[in-house]
């Protein structure tokens, strides 16, 4: 009997060659017994149609009730063997619900299998994708940063070309402005020496010269000085213009709108005026009324105080 249920609990599928090494086996008249005695055990016939089909508990508790009223009375009518037809029927019907059950079973193990497989590819894919995405703009990063940096090099290089060409144009006039000042100088210098007073007809001396020629340097620092003041206060104005001019080519329109929202505004308080100078009007009016009435009120109390 241990021998049948072990071929029972396989996944093996059963042919009709088993069914018939069943059939035989329950058949033969030395098994009766064992098999008379395992079928009126209630529990042992549930318990062998559990092994069978795990998945659906309540049909294998209402087959084994029906099963063991069917024993029953197979009992009573046949009580020397069983109904072989009947026993190959009931044992196809079970053998084909194991073999259903255990083909469910591989079936949804293989999409498990499929899903759990599809799921670490997707996740994998994805860490795949993220890291490749990460280096390629770790890349475009770099490359533009190189762009950049070679553009800021060509423009720092021009810009030092620039000043360093105006460093020695500047040196140039320098050098050109010392040579003509110290030509100048010597030139009034010798006009000088030759110079009389036009009141007194006497040479200038040497020292008065000197004196002369240092209150000329003391003026031609002092304009070198407001020059360069000049400069600064007029590049200072081209700036500010600059800036006036960017802001009225960007806020025209806010500019307009500032003017009407001003005017409808202006337009407000003027109605308020004109409203308070009517009520103002109107008090002046009732002030003279009332000072007309006093003075009536007023006089006539005097008539009576003298009468």
């Amino acid at each position: 009997m241990n021998k049948i249920f072990e071929i029972l609990r396989s996944e093996t599928p059963i042919n009709d060659e088993k069914i018939d090494e069943f059939v035989d086996y329950f058949a033969n008249d030395n098994n009766n017994e064992e098999l008379q005695a395992d079928l009126s055990d209630g529990e042992k016939t549930e318990e062998s149609i559990n092994l069978l089909n795990d998945d659906d508990e309540e049909k294998k508790s209402n087959e084994g009730e029906n099963g063991e009223e069917k024993k029953e009375d197979e009992k009573e009518t046949e009580p020397d063997g069983i109904n072989r037809e009947e026993f190959i029927e009931k044992l196809k019907s079970e053998i084909g619900k194991y073999e259903h059950n255990n083909a469910k079973n591989l079936f949804l193990q293989n999409k498990l299998y499929e899903l759990f497989r599809k799921k670490r590819s997707d996740e994998h894919r994805d860490g795949d994708k993220s890291q490749n995405d990460q280096e390629q703009r770790y890349l475009n990063s770099m490359y533009e940063y190189k762009e950049l940096k070679n553009e800021y090099d060509d423009i720092n290089k021009k810009k030092q070309e620039i000043v360093n060409s105006h460093k020695e144009k500047l040196q140039e006039k320098r050098e050109e402005s010392e040579k003509l000042n110290k030509e100048f100088y010597k030139q009034k210098q010798h006009i000088a020496q030759n110079a009389k007073s036009t009141r007194s007809g006497n040479e200038f001396s040497l020292k008065v010269f000197e004196q002369l020629e240092g209150m000329e340097r003391k003026k031609d620092e002092i304009v070198t000085k407001a020059r360069l003041e000049n400069i600064r206060l007029y590049n200072k104005l081209h700036r500010q213009e600059s800036l006036l001019r960017q802001k009225e080519e960007l806020a025209d329109g806010l500019h307009l709108i500032d003017f009407e929202q001003l005017k409808i505004e202006n337009q407000t308080y003027n109605e308020k005026i004109e409203e308070r100078n009517e009520e103002l009007l109107k008090l002046k009016k009732k002030i003279n009324n009332i000072v007309q009435v006093l003075t009536h009120v007023k006089e006539k109390l005097q008539f009576v105080q003298v009468i």
